[in-house]
């Protein structure tokens, strides 16, 4: 990894904030927005709609999506560019098919974007929709999942890790133990790509949704969804039209057949001059090293946890062990509602997290391009706050 200074000046937020809120959105590095913005003013001054140009712009995602799936362990045939992770949530929700009753498993954990889609479907279908509590025991986890199986048991939806407190799921054990009863498994992967590497078919999921906004530092407005590809044909598209099909006559004819790939969820005009700019981004990635990505998030996020911890009044909700531990770091303070605990961070100190309503605290994530001083800084602001009062 090149050093934390020349990777910092990639970043000019960084000299703005103390910035800890990858976990919601990540800033693109400056030479991934120069590729970008010079490959979308090349795209317009071309012209979009020149077939030729409009064309290429299509096909260059094609490598984008290669190069992702192989990332991710698995094939190009099984994976979908979306706009974000939710869309990918929402692709297998209803595309598979439900009867009254059914049951979907989710945690008690879980972002909007996971739990939205099947409240929604439970008032629109009658499936049932059955939370699971987390622990940052594993043991436990596995044990309440076990529990919470029943006859009418069909997927587990859950997040590979929480957003609201950083934990990192025993995915490999989960999908066996759902698999051995029968029960598809899906997992969200907004806060695990990009903070390490991520081997779909070592997860054991059937179904994995991720965006590129986030620890990726891709541009807003990608994503993608695992499909595997025996399951294709039991998730049916909900949403199509043109670029969805691979043979479509008009209505006299009524003929239309679907790719026998997961280029079947994707319809319509996409802005794919982003999927390629998230190329841009993997470039970047690739270069800096994922090992050591990795490492520096985990050596980074235990250095806050520990200062936080040793603050009197405050009180660390994420897990310090390693097997469950990531680069979030969720906490409360005494005497302080989370959002004034947020906004005194922000606007008093400059330390940019995310309220975490739900547990009544804040959560700040920490990235490769954040330093041991930033850290310092954070926890210094809470220990500050903490002798008074909002």
């Amino acid at each position: 990894m090149k050093g934390i200074e020349a990777i910092r000046r990639d970043f000019p937020v960084l000299a703005r904030y103390v910035y800890l809120n990858t976990g919601t959105l990540g800033p693109s590095p400056e030479p991934v927005n120069r590729r970008l913005i010079d490959l979308y003013l090349d795209w317009e001054h071309n012209g979009p709609g020149n077939p030729e140009n409009y064309g290429h712009m299509h096909e260059a995602t094609g490598p984008v999506r290669a190069r992702l799936a192989a990332w991710l362990g698995v094939a190009p045939e099984e994976l979908a560019f979306t706009a974000n992770a939710t869309d990918g949530v929402d692709i297998v929700a209803w595309g598979l098919d439900w009867r009254e009753g059914d049951e979907v498993l989710i945690s008690d954990q879980e972002h909007p974007a996971v739990f939205v889609p099947w409240l929604w479907l439970s008032k629109r279908l009658g499936i049932k929709t059955k939370v699971v509590k987390l622990s940052n025991d594993p043991k436990v986890i596995l044990a309440n999942v076990e529990k919470a199986i029943g006859q009418r048991t069909r997927l587990l939806s859950f997040s590979h890790v929480s957003s609201m407190t950083g934990l990192r799921l025993p995915v490999a054990e989960l999908s066996r133990l759902c698999h051995d009863r029968g029960v598809l498994v899906m997992y969200d992967g907004a806060q695990s790509c990009g903070q390490f590497r991520v081997d779909i078919p070592a997860t054991g999921a059937d179904f994995y949704s991720l965006n590129g906004h986030k620890w990726m530092l891709g541009p807003v407005g990608t994503g993608a969804v695992y499909v595997r590809r025996d399951l294709q044909e039991r998730v049916r598209p909900s949403w199509v039209g043109g670029g969805s099909t691979s043979v479509c006559d008009y209505p006299e004819l009524g003929r239309f057949e679907f790719p026998d790939t997961a280029v079947k969820y994707e319809f319509a005009t996409r802005p794919w001059h982003l999927h390629v700019g998230w190329g841009y981004a993997l470039d970047y990635l690739d270069g800096l090293g994922w090992p050591e990505i990795e490492a520096r998030v985990r050596k980074l996020a235990s250095l806050l946890k520990e200062r936080l911890g040793a603050i009197k009044g405050a009180q660390v909700l994420s897990p310090t062990d390693p097997t469950g531990a990531t680069g979030l770091s969720t906490f409360s303070l005494e005497g302080w509602p989370f959002d004034k605990l947020y906004e005194a961070l922000n606007k008093e100190h400059g330390v940019v997290g995310r309220p975490v309503w739900e547990l009544n605290a804040v959560r700040l994530s920490t990235h490769f391009y954040n330093t041991e001083e930033e850290i310092d800084r954070a926890a210094e602001a809470v220990a500050r706050l903490a002798q008074t009062r909002p």
